[in-house]
């Protein structure tokens, strides 16, 4: 009677296990999510911290209307939807140059930092149209001129790298430009995808701050 009760009883215990297990799992997921959610508000706070202490373009020139002065550029994203090199041709009409001093043109974003991730997916969440399907938003990285080494378009050195999982991947052998993506496993983290450098996508530019003074 013993063994038979056993019997009847153990694929119960197993259920529950299981149940357990994915009780477990779900609970692990939502926590990852927390935490996840707590490291990029405590991260926004910080952003927000350095970019009301900072002073605004003092000693180093001026922000165009329109522009949002952060660190030490500006920074302006644009809803109008353009392909990768038509969106960098767009960012060089702002912002000057001359000869012999460094270049002052406007080019699409270029990211040296987490904070300045952070700062720029906030910037363009709090700009962006809500309604868009479209939820990439071109940034200044591509390997257009050797594959697989990415360089920003403003010539500034890539150190930092905030690609999605599995990314890049250059799917089809002709992915070369990179995005900032807003949708990844359902939560707003940020990453970045390489991607058709022809396909028509939002844009952020960045420039430094120029001297109005002739």
């Amino acid at each position: 009677m013993f063994s038979l009760i056993f019997r009847l009883q153990r694929p119960v215990g197993i259920k529950n296990g299981l149940g357990s297990v994915a009780r477990l799992t779900s609970i692990t997921r939502e926590t990852n999510r927390m935490v996840q959610r707590i490291t990029f508000t405590a991260t926004t706070i910080l952003v927000c911290i350095i970019t009301v202490a900072a002073p605004c373009c003092e000693g180093v020139g001026l922000c165009p209307s329109g522009w949002t002065f952060w660190g030490t550029h500006c920074y302006r994203y644009f809803s109008v939807s353009l392909n990768w090199f038509s969106a960098e041709r767009f960012c060089n009409q702002f912002g000057t140059i001359h000869e012999g001093s460094q270049d002052q043109l406007a080019h699409l974003v270029s990211i040296h930092s987490e904070v300045e991730n952070i700062f720029i997916r906030s910037l363009w969440e709090s700009l962006r149209n809500p309604d868009r399907v479209k939820e990439r938003c071109w940034i200044g990285l591509t390997d257009e001129v050797s594959e697989g080494d990415f360089l920003w378009s403003d010539q500034t050195v890539s150190d930092y790298t905030k690609w999605a999982h599995g990314q890049p991947n250059n799917n089809k052998g002709n992915q070369n430009c990179a995005a900032l993506v807003r949708i990844d496993s359902g939560a707003f983290v940020g990453s970045w995808d390489d991607g058709y450098c022809s396909l028509p996508l939002p844009f952020m530019c960045k420039m430094l701050p120029y001297d109005p003074s002739p």
